[in-house]
C-alpha cells in the first residue's frame, strides 16, 4: 500500500469494497479477497480530501493540485 497516511474516512460501496484515500494514492480493500488495490490517479495530484462516495459507483475527490477526480468504482 502506497501512502503512509490515511487522509479519508472510509467508505464502502455497493459491492462491499472499502475506499480510501491516503498522503499519495487511493486505495480499495476488498473484503472478498482480502486484498488492497492501489490506484495513481495522477503523478502531481499532491493530497486527496473530502471523497464522496455517490450511488452509480462514483467516488469524487479532491486534491490539492489537480481538482477534482471522479472514479468509476464499478468498473
Amino acid at each position: 500500500m502506497q501512502g503512509r497516511i490515511i487522509r479519508s474516512e472510509l467508505l464502502e460501496d455497493e459491492n462491499e469494497q472499502i475506499w480510501f484515500a491516503t498522503d499519495i494514492t487511493v486505495h480499495k480493500f476488498d473484503k472478498k479477497t482480502e486484498k488492497f488495490t492501489t490506484y495513481n490517479l495522477a503523478e502531481t495530484a499532491g493530497l486527496f480530501a473530502n471523497p464522496l462516495l455517490t450511488k452509480g459507483g462514483h467516488l469524487w475527490l479532491a486534491s490539492a493540485n489537480e481538482g477534482l477526480f471522479d472514479l468509476n468504482t464499478l468498473t
